[in-house]
C-alpha cells in the first residue's frame, strides 16, 4: 500500500503572523517536503523557498538533486 500524505497550510493574514504564503507539505518514504514562497509584507518579489526533513532512525542519506545539475548527497 503506499502512503503519502499532503498537507495544505493557509497563509497567515497577520502581517505579524507566521507565513505570508500558502505552505504545502508533502510526507512520504519518512521524508517530508514543505514547499512554500518567503514573501515580504512590503511588497518585495516572491522566492521559493523549499525545507526537507529527514525523519526515520535508519542511517539518513538523502539524494537531492536540483534543476538536473546532478544529485548531493545529504547525510
Amino acid at each position: 500500500m503506499r502512503q503519502a500524505t499532503l498537507v495544505v497550510v493557509e497563509a497567515d493574514p497577520d502581517p505579524d503572523g507566521g507565513s505570508p504564503s500558502d505552505a504545502y507539505e508533502l510526507r512520504v518514504y519518512g521524508v517530508s517536503v514543505l514547499v512554500r514562497l518567503r514573501q515580504h509584507w512590503s511588497g518585495e518579489h516572491l522566492v521559493p523557498y523549499v525545507h526537507i526533513d529527514h525523519e526515520t532512525d535508519r542511517p539518513r542519506l538523502l539524494l537531492v538533486e536540483i534543476d538536473n545539475k546532478g544529485e548531493t548527497e545529504h547525510r
